[in-house]
């Protein structure tokens, strides 16, 4: 299983703020900057899995449980934001469809024709996108497109979740900081 990850620095921010606060506000701190933390890890999840659904060209419910967070704690003031899984079925690409020619998908926007493939429902109304590994009837081979790391590596996710991230720690922990000081 392959596997894909960000990281965002935070200590200068906290140290910016550990200055500007007196000391009974001080032990604060690292409850809201978990609270921050947390936050902004579960809005750039959200993020990511757009904009990767919109690059690879997939519905977002295929994708859904390939971003496992680990939220941070009091102790240990790091999330992460996880990419994980196999190849997707190529039947579950938008626009996968049946043609004489064979199977056309557009993993990626990037349509193209699979040729001499056929979609068909096999076993216990299992539908995919198959090919023949021989001359006979079977066996038959299902296809696959990319995974849900390998969409991350995308420029333009790596981009969006730069951009989510840092500001919505920003805002949510100044908005914890003044929770915890009324």
């Amino acid at each position: 299983m392959v596997t894909q990850m960000i990281e965002l620095d935070i200590r200068k921010d906290i140290r910016k703020a550990e200055k500007q606060l007196d000391a009974h506000a001080r032990k604060h701190i690292p409850k809201a900057a978990q609270l921050a933390i947390n936050r902004a890890t579960t809005k750039t999840r959200t993020a990511a899995r757009r904009k990767v659904a919109k690059v690879m060209n997939i519905p977002q419910k295929r994708i859904k449980d390939s971003f496992p967070i680990k939220k941070a704690s009091r102790n240990s003031l790091i999330a992460t934001i996880r990419g994980v899984g196999r190849p997707i079925k190529l039947i579950y690409f938008n626009g996968t469809r049946q043609l004489k020619k064979g199977v056309k998908s557009a993993a990626y926007n990037v349509r193209r024709i699979y040729r001499g493939t056929f979609i068909t429902t096999v076993g216990a109304g299992h539908r995919g996108a198959f090919r023949r590994k021989g001359d006979p009837r079977l066996p038959i081979k299902e296809l696959y497109g990319p995974s849900v790391p390998s969409g991350m590596e995308d420029k333009a996710v790596q981009d969006e979740m730069q951009k989510i991230a840092k500001p919505t720690f920003l805002k949510e922990f100044k908005r914890q900081l003044k929770r915890f000081i009324k």
